[in-house]
């Protein structure tokens, strides 16, 4: 059985985590959590090194671009398949 109350083993997704949203993924990595970064569709790869100085060290387990041709469902399928690779780098075998 998963300890729910593990945060170590809970995985947080952020869309666009840029700016201020750099400064709430490090508040929640710093409580203990896991956190995969969604970026929606147009961000760019210049825009996702536009990070304050205090998260230069802030990682992401997993990341996943919306891309343009993609429909809502192969986001969620995109997302789904990054998840379950989160869940094996952090030691969660049922996603």
């Amino acid at each position: 059985m998963t300890n729910l109350l593990n945060p170590s083993q809970q995985l947080i997704l952020i869309v666009d985590p840029y700016s201020t949203g750099c400064m709430v993924a490090q508040e929640i990595t710093k409580r203990g959590y896991q956190i995969m970064a969604i970026w929606t569709k147009g961000f760019s790869d210049e825009m996702k090194t536009h990070v304050p100085v205090s998260c230069r060290d802030l990682t992401y387990v997993d990341q996943v671009q919306d891309e343009l041709h993609w429909s809502l469902d192969d986001l969620v399928r995109a997302v789904d398949q990054a998840k379950d690779r989160a869940a094996r780098k952090i030691g969660k075998d049922d996603g």
